[in-house]
């Protein structure tokens, strides 16, 4: 039971959700280094990471079971949820109601095993992300355990990569739409570059909202990791720098209003500008590479990238066509093209190489609206709740994986539900954040001395 603001009670005695917490922690820490072993199921791929998402589940299971006789005593009294609660558990609703809807979609589509799938892993991993809001971990302990797992994943990946093993060409990728280059491109445990350039990047922006925190405790050792993250990116050579130059210009951005008070070039520190333009330029020459056929030659080395992406998009908007409205059923591919750099003008299955194409497609407008829609209120109450560094960074993170989106089918990346339920926890004030299930509810001007003593990472951006 979370009370309203300036609400107090007596004495309660609600469990402490112990088993949900430490599974959601594990959870985010081994949910990247987990992809690393996958397995086919209907055309999906589950992997060991889903694993730990079903013992997330379990626990939440078990600690609701916990908790139950105690709302039976209260069964006569309301249960007042904080504004950000109510906001996730409407948004909730909507991927439970996506899920329905991409399960029932197999009744008028070409793979119904495939659609139950999906619709299955979807309801699994938006109630997935409500057991993060539910955990009761304070934020910055969650956000810690995300970056313990990009530690533990770019590592591992490098480890892999330089000490030759039957695991090394596990953590590259060789085919793709860019040809010729000399070193390989990086996919590390994740199937495609594209999805892990699009971790790495939400966990630059988390990363960058613990900053001062992870500065304090690892000194130095803070300023390599953040290296070694962007270099790691840089290696992927994906679709993912899009997502990338738009979070350098935001956090410059952010950062040049933080220290200014107002957007403005400042002459005497310059770094935020240098984030700016240098995060615009990584972004427009990305897109021009996703969008344009290319050809460079510098000695004996020629690379050259298909620009595909503009002839994946033509056929998944006929499949759009079709159906606009119920979409053509859960597929594993809407478009068919044919790959410039093969040379032989035979058309491939692809998938929609885009979020929003590839919703609209597949499950119509009604799927496109109840997942914009989930996550547009989840967007507006973070908003609403704070202008923290964390609420800033996560609004980045959402940005860039929005903006990153028109290139991607990126629905399907279990990062990105994770991230909708660290949001869900960042809107859970200070004074309610790991504690909600105590003896006693805080009244909110009581709990400000408490509010002050929240983490570092918290500081408003």
């Amino acid at each position: 039971m979370v009370l309203e603001a300036g609400v107090a009670r007596g004495t309660e005695s609600i469990p402490d959700p112990v088993a949900l917490r430490y599974a959601v922690l594990v959870y985010l820490a081994v949910l990247p280094i987990g992809h690393i072993w996958a397995l086919p199921v209907n055309g999906a791929v589950a992997t060991l990471s889903d694993v730990f998402l079903a013992l997330v589940l379990l626990a939440g299971a078990v600690d609701l079971v916990r908790m139950i006789p105690d709302y039976l005593v209260r069964r006569g009294e309301p249960v007042l949820l904080l504004p950000s609660l109510r906001s996730f558990h409407v948004a909730a609703l909507l991927f439970v109601a996506l899920s329905a809807w991409v399960a029932l979609s197999g009744t008028w589509g070409f793979h119904p095993d495939y659609a139950l799938t999906k619709g299955a892993a979807y309801a699994a991993l938006g109630l997935g992300a409500l057991g993060i809001v539910w955990c009761g971990a304070p934020w910055g302990r969650a956000a810690d355990a995300w970056l313990i797992g990009t530690a533990i994943c770019v590592i591992v990946t490098w480890i892999l990569v330089l000490v030759p093993g039957p695991l090394r060409e596990r953590m590259v990728f060789r085919a793709g739409s860019i040809r010729g280059l000399p070193v390989p491109r990086l996919s590390g445990p994740f199937l495609h570059p594209t999805m892990f350039g699009d971790y790495l990047v939400v966990s630059g922006a988390l990363l960058w909202s613990r900053w001062k925190a992870l500065r304090h405790v690892l000194g130095v050792w803070a300023a390599v990791g953040a290296w070694a993250l962007g270099v790691t990116l840089f290696f992927t050579v994906s679709s993912a720098w899009l997502a990338g130059g738009v979070l350098l210009a935001v956090i410059g951005l952010l950062t040049m209003r933080q220290r200014e008070g107002r957007l403005s070039i400042p002459v005497n520190r310059p770094g935020p500008v240098i984030l700016v333009a240098g995060g615009v330029a990584i972004a427009t020459m990305t897109l021009v590479g996703l969008l344009m056929p290319m050809g460079y030659s510098v000695g004996s080395l020629s690379v050259s990238a298909s620009g595909i992406r503009p002839a994946i998009w033509a056929s998944a908007w006929q499949a759009v066509l079709e159906s606009p409205l119920a979409g053509v059923g859960a597929s594993p591919y809407l478009a068919e093209a044919a790959d410039p750099l093969t040379g032989s003008g035979a058309e491939s299955l692809w998938d929609a190489h885009s979020l929003y194409l590839s919703l609209v497609g597949q499950f119509g407008v009604v799927g496109l609206a109840l997942f914009l829609g989930a996550v547009a209120i989840l967007v507006r109450a973070l908003i609403r709740e704070g202008t923290t560094r964390r609420h800033a960074a996560l609004l980045a993170a959402l940005f860039a994986v929005a903006v990153h989106g028109v290139t991607v089918a990126s629905e399907d990346f279990r990062h990105v539900w994770a991230l909708l339920g660290l949001v869900g926890l960042a809107g859970v004030p200070e004074w309610a954040q790991g504690r909600w299930w105590k003896a006693e509810i805080e009244r909110r001007g009581g709990a400000e001395s408490d509010a002050a003593r929240e983490d570092p990472g918290a500081e408003t951006a």
